[in-house]
């Protein structure tokens, strides 16, 4: 019980992937984390059963996306799938397409930077309501904290266990 108690009071410590892997992924995590600032990454996925990429409302609700997360001021190197500059991000059917953004500071910094985005990304689901955002399942390593985004759950998903 002593423990128990010392142990909740103390609290966790997180560790980082560079600290938590092993082998070449581990080396190349810590080369990583020693020479670069490495952002969160964020991706939202806009998909329409009717609709397609091409088409003026699906169009509309991407560029509303585009634009409303920019405005925020918490992201960089966003990848839109309206740019021919950007491709492979719209499906081979059309009917989904992805944005892809960094969220400005670092990993550390990405749970209060992440709300403002989040909340452009639902004024932009809640203004096109022909189409749906959601944001795909990101390794759990890379999702800053998990958050509720576009009237849906979105938790950190495990991976499958591999067994050697």
């Amino acid at each position: 019980m002593v423990a128990l108690a010392a142990g909740t009071a103390v609290g966790t410590v997180k560790l980082t992937d560079a600290q938590s892997g092993s082998g070449e992924a581990a080396r190349a995590e810590q080369a990583i984390s020693r020479g670069f600032q490495v952002h969160a990454t964020e991706r939202v996925l806009v998909s329409s059963p009717n609709l397609q990429a091409g088409e003026p409302a699906f169009a509309a609700a991407l560029g509303d996306v585009v634009n409303r997360v920019t405005a925020t001021e918490q992201v960089g190197n966003l990848r839109s799938p309206l740019d021919p500059a950007a491709p492979g991000q719209v499906s081979h059917d059309g009917h989904a397409a992805l944005v892809e953004l960094e969220l400005a500071g670092s990993r550390q910094d990405a749970a209060t930077t992440v709300g403002s985005v989040l909340v452009a990304v639902q004024a932009a689901a809640a203004a096109h309501p022909a189409v749906r955002t959601s944001r795909p399942a990101m390794p759990a390593s890379r999702r800053p904290t998990p958050t509720r985004c576009c009237g849906t759950s979105a938790k950190p998903r495990s991976s499958p266990s591999r067994s050697r």
